[in-house]
């Protein structure tokens, strides 16, 4: 792993794959607005994911029939970390393998880029960023993992992704999050909770009517 010295610096994400944190504040208030506008007659994909409970630095958008795509840019401002990463994460519900994943990662001051293959249900995966880390004092060197599990049927789907940070001793694990006076910030999870998307994947639709 390797650990870098971290300043705040006014600087644009790169690559440019994300939009600024203004652009995500404006957009999540007209998705907002829209939300109350469509309560009552139609549900989304989006909607099926709570969009109440999916965190203020992310939009929801269906760019594609039957995919859910969330847009992060979330900014820490910790003692210990101090940078912003943007995740992008596109959900394909429906896909003949089984509901999946892919995500593409940024971080803004050493200009990283990562993409994730894409990742079927069944599947539980801590997976490290190339390159990123940060020094718990008197701990060591935490290098920063993408955690994403994703199970179930479309259904019933268990997903749980976001950010955490870890330091392998032996063959155990040791996280910021399970760390007293660090957790606070860690883990960030974009999602995690169950979902139904009851029969879409049936009907081919991804907008259903409410009555």
């Amino acid at each position: 792993k390797y650990h870098y010295t971290i300043t705040t610096a006014a600087m644009p994400l790169s690559p440019p794959l994300y939009p600024s944190l203004t652009i995500v504040a404006v957009l999540a208030n007209a998705a907002s607005g829209q939300h109350q506008l469509m309560e009552g007659q139609v549900i989304t994909l989006c909607d099926r994911l709570d969009p109440q409970h999916i965190p203020q630095e992310c939009i929801c958008s269906e760019p594609e029939h039957l995919h859910a795509m969330i847009l992060c840019v979330k900014p820490f401002n910790g003692t210990i970390f101090n940078d912003t990463i943007g995740m992008k994460l596109d959900l394909d519900v429906c896909n003949s393998l089984g509901s999946s994943i892919t995500l593409d990662v940024t971080e803004r001051n050493h200009g990283i880029e990562f993409p994730i293959e894409t990742i079927h249900a069944g599947d539980e995966n801590n997976i490290p960023i190339p390159g990123l880390s940060m020094i718990v004092p008197y701990v060591g060197s935490f290098g920063m993992d993408v955690t994403v599990v994703i199970a179930g049927t479309p259904d019933e789907l268990d997903l749980k992704v976001g950010l955490n940070a870890c330091l392998k001793v032996r063959s155990r694990d040791i996280c910021v999050s399970d760390m007293p006076g660090l957790s606070s910030e860690f883990p960030w999870y974009i999602l995690n909770g169950k979902y139904s998307f009851g029969d879409v994947c049936d009907g081919g639709d991804s907008v259903v009517n409410v009555d």
